[in-house]
């Protein structure tokens, strides 16, 4: 299985901490697609046949891009490479992007998948970074997504430690977790940057920081077992991803879940399953944030 990753690297703003590769020259945005489009007949044969199931836009702001682009880059691609089996096609976005008429439009494209870096819930922290938005434009944000879509499967990313967070500003963010129960949350402990403006900036030293990460990610383990069991006694679409040899079960992942990031569906089957298969499993149990199921012929 492949996946194609379209990068976009250009910015509104650059955040304090970031030594990524970005730009805020906007006006060069459309020469960036005319080359990624070059480069997508270049590389037509790069994958020799194999079957596309992930398609990521990646950054950067890719939520910068109208979603005519998007479409554009993604309907260029299917010509070119066997996108039918295709699970997945995610847009990395800011929050202040995700506009009714915005989101609308990714529909229309074909993005199926956010991911919403927020880094930070406390106002002071995010415009220290240099972020857009602050705390009560989330809730609002996450509120409004969740009523628009149902069954939303939302993911984002903290950075802990950053400067402005000390230990008050850490607990609100741990109480907003709880509060808002995002289904997927990678932590990352602040790391200072060479040339970077928050390098220069007062912090946490490394440990705190590392710790801090350590607590948002237990806490993120509760909210997933309770994310989890709720998923007892229902059926869902698996993908197989693989054949484990050492407990001789097939694991996969559902719509939710990222492959090597988020837990496995581990499948039992009276059948043969093969890598690549889209099997509906009923789901009998849960375990380390891994759900455990056995194929069923039809969704129940």
């Amino acid at each position: 299985m492949a996946g194609l990753y379209f990068h976009i690297p250009f910015c509104k703003r650059i955040c304090a901490y970031c030594d990524f590769y970005k730009s805020a020259r906007l006006e060069q945005m459309d020469g960036v697609t005319a080359a990624m489009h070059r480069e997508l007949d270049e590389r037509q044969d790069y994958l020799r046949g194999e079957a596309v199931t992930t398609r990521y836009f990646g950054g950067g702001t890719p939520s910068l891009y109208a979603p005519a682009a998007l479409k554009g880059l993604l309907d260029h691609a299917a010509l070119l490479f066997d996108c039918s089996g295709t699970t997945e096609t995610t847009l990395e976005a800011n929050p202040d992007d995700l506009t009714e008429n915005y989101l609308d439009g990714l529909r229309e494209a074909g993005i199926d998948r956010l991911s919403i870096g927020i880094q930070s819930f406390d106002d002071g922290c995010l415009k220290l970074m240099n972020r857009r938005g602050d705390g009560e434009f989330l809730k609002a944000l996450f509120a409004r997504l969740r009523a628009g879509i149902p069954g939303l499967v939302i993911r984002t990313s903290l950075i802990t430690g950053l400067p402005g967070e000390g230990e008050e500003e850490f607990a609100e963010l741990c109480d907003f977790l709880r509060e808002e129960r995002l289904e997927r949350v990678g932590a990352f402990a602040f790391s200072p940057e060479e040339g970077t403006p928050a390098a220069q900036m007062e912090h946490v030293d490394t440990d705190t920081a590392v710790k801090r990460a350590e607590i948002v990610e237990m806490l993120q383990s509760e909210i997933m077992d309770a994310y989890n069991a709720e998923k007892l006694g229902k059926t869902m679409e698996v993908l197989v991803d693989g054949y484990d040899e050492e407990s001789g079960q097939f694991y996969g992942r559902t719509f939710a879940d990222s492959p090597d990031i988020d837990g496995r569906v581990w499948i039992a089957s009276d059948e043969p399953v093969h890598e690549g298969d889209f099997v509906m499993v009923k789901i009998d149990g849960c375990t380390d944030g891994d759900l455990c199921g056995y194929v069923v012929e039809e969704e129940a």
